[in-house]
């Protein structure tokens, strides 16, 4: 992804920082104001990113979501209202894809196609969780990322900024407000089929998110061979139906879980799960040949 700033004419200040297993991003248009609180607001923000990263990590025994792991099978265990809503919305996006977005790991026990009951029970009265199964375990790659943005940009909101672009990974990714400009922020996704200066088309980003998964974005030793990150749920297996799925969404976390679904359910399924899906205003899903498909409004000029 090339400097968000750099057809703007405009300084910017930026400050990175490594979290959550990749590095996040936060630009900020300078727009005369002083470097140091510039500074300071992104300090915040990078803050905030690690403090989720502290709490959701699978691999910190430390963690909050080690703690639920350890326990939500033998007893509720009680949660923060922050973390309350990131389950919630888990399993709000679990039923609406079908089960293709499961953030559970070793606690398949449905048939293709079929869902059982919710892998993860949520008491709203008590703000607690729960698993059903003993051996039900919960992974949040998939959406933590997302949130942490989401939560890094309310910080930036609380500080006074206006404009701001943020990124984890350059995967996920959330614009505040507008560009330098005072249009919306272009974002180019590459067309993972083609050379590297080749793209699918540039998104237009004002006050929301955009989240693109692909099978090359990542490579984990299963079953005796390096087979895909992304976890096809129906077939336990690293198999993806799509090259690529590009979601816009007014949440990160939103964006960030459904384009992991839509990547999962490949162009034949993707309508359906996007008239299913709640919260998204665009979606690109490309196949291995043939035009990407485009759904929702148009916030994608070609090239």
């Amino acid at each position: 992804m090339k400097n968000p700033c750099a057809d703007s004419g405009v300084d910017c200040f930026r400050l990175a920082r490594a979290a959550m297993g990749t590095r996040f991003e936060i630009v900020l248009p300078t727009g005369g104001a002083e470097e140091s609180w510039l500074r300071s607001c992104a300090e915040l923000a990078l803050d905030e990113i690690e403090e989720w990263d502290r709490q959701l990590s699978l691999f910190r025994k430390d963690s909050f979501l080690s703690l639920i792991n350890r326990e939500a099978a033998v007893r509720p265990v009680p949660v923060t209202p922050e973390i309350f809503e990131l389950l919630r919305a888990c399993v709000e996006i679990w039923e609406r894809s079908h089960g293709l977005f499961d953030v559970t790991v070793d606690s398949c026990s449905t048939e293709p196609g079929e869902l059982s009951d919710p892998p993860i029970l949520l008491s709203e009265k008590d703000l607690t969780v729960t698993f059903p199964l003993n051996s039900t375990r919960v992974d949040l790659g998939g959406i933590g990322k997302g949130f942490a943005l989401d939560r890094s940009a309310e910080i930036l909101r609380e500080e006074g900024v206006t404009q701001a672009f943020l990124h984890g990974g350059t995967s996920t990714m959330v614009a505040l407000g507008s560009s330098p400009t005072g249009s919306s922020w272009k974002i180019a996704v590459r067309d993972p089929r083609r050379d590297e200066s080749e793209s699918l088309g540039t998104f237009s980003l004002r006050d929301g998110a955009l989240s693109v998964s692909a099978p090359h974005g990542g490579k984990v030793f299963r079953e005796g061979s390096y087979q895909s990150h992304l976890l096809h749920p129906e077939r336990r297996h690293g198999g993806v139906e799509s090259g690529l799925a590009a979601v816009l969404s007014p949440l990160a976390m939103v964006a960030d879980a459904w384009s992991t679904a839509l990547v999962l359910a490949g162009k034949e399924r993707a309508r359906e799960l996007f008239l299913r899906a709640n919260g998204l205003s665009m979606a690109l899903v490309l196949g291995e040949t043939g035009e990407p498909l485009v759904l929702g409004e148009r916030h994608l000029q070609n090239g």
